[in-house]
């Protein structure tokens, strides 16, 4: 669980991931609108990143709601960025949004651990905590949380129709 700070946010360490490269145009239209909603200037594409535990974020804290995406303001170290999830996204997962290229600003390279943080009230603390979602998530995730991104055959069991109805809790 992400360690809960004597102050109002919460922290999370996370390994660089390279992608399968469907951000930049799934999510353009909502990053489009979070630029001219909030007068940010998000680089299109996004930094992945892997944690070791889960988290949920709750979805009534998220600074805009797309069609199937949310996202939420964060930081990345002292870097503000936007961490975007989609419904059936692993509770493991960070997409990083920034107004900065974030590899090469931070000279970050697959594998680097970096430490996300946000205010407290954007976790959703009860499914956080709760035992069942824990459980299911370290069934399907657990010292195999790299093969969202790494391991299509994996991707494909996740997605059988019995695997898929279970799913759900490990996932935002």
């Amino acid at each position: 669980m992400p360690e809960r700070a004597t102050t109002a946010d919460w922290h999370i360490k996370a390994s660089v991931s390279r992608g399968r490269g469907l951000a930049s145009s799934r999510s353009a239209p909502d990053v489009d609108h979070i630029n001219r909603s909030f007068g940010l200037k998000l680089r299109n594409g996004s930094l992945n990143l892997v944690s070791r535990q889960p988290i949920w974020f709750d979805p009534a804290a998220a600074i805009y709601a797309g069609e199937s995406y949310l996202f939420w303001k964060a930081r990345l170290g002292d870097v503000p960025v936007i961490i975007n999830r989609w419904p059936s996204c692993p509770a493991h997962i960070f997409e990083i949004f920034a107004e900065v290229h974030l590899r090469s600003s931070l000279g970050l390279s697959d594998g680097d651990m970096v430490e996300i943080s946000g205010p407290h009230g954007m976790i959703d603390w009860a499914r956080s905590a709760s035992r069942k979602h824990r459980i299911s998530w370290c069934l399907l995730w657990y010292l195999r949380e790299a093969k969202f991104y790494h391991s299509d055959l994996y991707i494909k069991f996740i997605q059988l129709p019995m695997i898929r109805r279970r799913l759900w809790r490990s996932s935002q």
